[in-house]
């Protein structure tokens, strides 16, 4: 008897993440822990259509187990706005080091990115975007158009563009959030217009967020920074100056960070996770 209750537990179990998920696109691993593993374009954006609908995922542990291509793809970002309410990752995605190449979003709306939103208890950590061509209004980034999370170990490599000027950056179009151990190479451009743009190789503009380890191959590193908040060991520096390790002597060349002459135009680049 005991062990017919169990099963039924089980059964009753899937099928309550099955109606939350709302398919079975994913690969859940333990209700209890609140694991999921990401590894195709379909799964991708089953997550994507999750989140979108409400789902925050908060408490998740979301996991990216092979690299994507979104060539041909118009990508819809994660994360929304609808009726007054901001719907947001608040998980955590683990990329294990893997890219998402090819990644085009040609919007006329705010907020965007691979993701529009990072919630105050979302972290992206380990991964690569690769090849993005991304074009917004204001608070545009590679990654995440507005964030309040953390960021780990991500960079992005591609071009973005801001229409409406403001809050432009290579891998965040608006922070408020932690960012750690993280790089763009990244051609960031405004729409002409009055007023003074806002744009940067990195973000956009920082409100008071904590930017560490981090660079850019385009100067300005930030667009605009209100609170003027220091960045730590973070920031533009010349061609010479990034191929050179004494440069980051306070960075983790062991653990998380490599230099090779051969790799990353010789720029500092980030070990797998």
């Amino acid at each position: 008897m005991k062990t017919i209750k169990k099963i039924g537990f089980f059964i009753s179990a899937a099928i309550f993440l099955s109606a939350i998920l709302g398919c079975g696109d994913f690969v859940w691993r333990d209700v209890d822990v609140k694991n999921m593993t990401i590894s195709n374009l379909s799964e991708l954006k089953a997550f994507r259509d999750r989140v979108n609908g409400g789902y925050s995922f908060d408490g998740w542990y979301i996991e990216l187990v092979s690299d994507i291509d979104l060539s041909g793809v118009e990508w819809q970002p994660i994360g929304e706005f609808v009726g007054g309410n901001t719907h947001s990752f608040a998980g955590t995605f683990n990329g294990r080091g893997n890219v998402i190449s090819g990644l085009t979003i040609d919007s006329a709306d705010d907020d965007i990115g691979f993701f529009r939103y990072l919630d105050f208890k979302g972290t992206i950590k380990n991964l690569g975007l690769y090849d993005v061509s991304i074009t917004g209004g204001n608070s545009v980034g590679s990654l995440i158009g507005v964030n309040l999370g953390t960021i780990e170990n991500c960079y992005a490599i591609g071009k973005v563009l801001g229409t409406k000027r403001v809050a432009i950056g290579g891998l965040i179009g608006a922070n408020q959030g932690t960012i750690r151990n993280c790089y763009t190479a990244v051609v960031v451009g405004v729409g002409a217009g009055a007023g003074t743009p806002m744009f940067g190789g990195f973000a956009g503009v920082n409100f008071e967020g904590h930017i560490e380890n981090s660079y850019s191959a385009a100067n300005p590193f930030v667009g605009g920074n209100p609170g003027d908040t220091p960045f730590i060991n973070s920031g533009f520096r010349n061609s010479i100056e990034m191929r050179e390790q004494s440069t980051f002597a306070a960075w983790d060349f062991v653990n998380t960070w490599g230099i090779d002459p051969n790799i990353n135009d010789g720029y500092p680049h980030l070990l797998k996770k």
